[in-house]
Formats: C-alpha cells, structure tokens, sequence
C-alpha cells in the first residue's frame, strides 16, 4: 500500500524536523516476500499492516509485532537490561502475545497536524527504546 518512491508527507517531514530529524532521505518502499523473507522481527505501526502481511505473505506472520508492543516489552525489562534482536520477537510473544490499543500508531495521512504530531512523537519515542535496550549484533 506504500507510495513507492514518495518522500515523508510534508506533515510527517515537518515533525520530524521539530524532533531534530531529518526526513528529507525518506522513500518509501513496498514491503515484499523477499524484504520479509531477509528480515529477523518486521515491526509495524497499525493493525491494518499484520493483516496485509497475513492476507499477502502468512508464512512471515510470526515474525511481526507492532512497535509500540515490542517498546513496551523493552521498558518492561531493568534497566540495563539488553535484549538481542533475534530474541525480541519471542519475548514479546512471551511476555505482551497480543498488542493493546496504545500499542498502535495511527495513520496521520492527511489528519492534520495534531495526529502527525501524536504518531511522530509515538514513533520517535518508541524507537528510542528501541536503539537503548536492543543489541543489534548477534
């Protein structure tokens, strides 16, 4: 459902800015067989993207986890906790198997600032977790 090649909406590359980054790089891709095939966890925002991916490609399905549920899985761990990527899928199955509604992050195209504002904040917030509580080496 992506636009393929299609920068950040201007709402989206306007929050990002304010967070202090820069999205002017962004493309954006069709997620495909050989993209999930290659990929150790997919993490998604909505519940509209597991049900794409488990009506297109089922056999990748258990590879996926929203965001915000694998973040608060993390947050969920000590402190100096570290969890290693090829780990996270299975402790969030372990410890959060069904994401909760604030896991989520809805889909700002074209909902005005507010919700571009809400989402980047969510996003960035969770990813933050993310680059702090995972060891991306195995």
């Amino acid at each position: 459902m992506a636009l393929v090649d299609h920068p950040l909406d201007e709402l989206m590359r306007q929050q990002a800015a304010l967070l202090g980054l820069d999205g002017s790089g962004h493309r954006a891709r069709q997620l495909t067989g050989r993209i999930l095939k290659n990929a150790d966890i997919v993490l998604v925002f909505g519940a509209e993207h597991v049900d794409w991916i488990s009506a297109s490609y089922p056999e990748h399905l258990e590879r996926v986890v929203a965001l915000g549920q694998a973040a608060a899985v993390l947050r969920s761990q000590p402190r100096r906790a570290l969890t290693r990527v090829s780990d996270l899928v299975r402790d969030v199955r372990q410890q959060r198997p069904d994401p909760l509604e604030e896991d989520w992050i809805a889909d700002p195209y074209r909902q005005g600032t507010e919700a571009a504002r809400v989402a980047a904040e969510q996003i960035w917030d969770d990813v933050e977790v993310l680059a702090r509580k995972i060891e991306w080496t195995d």
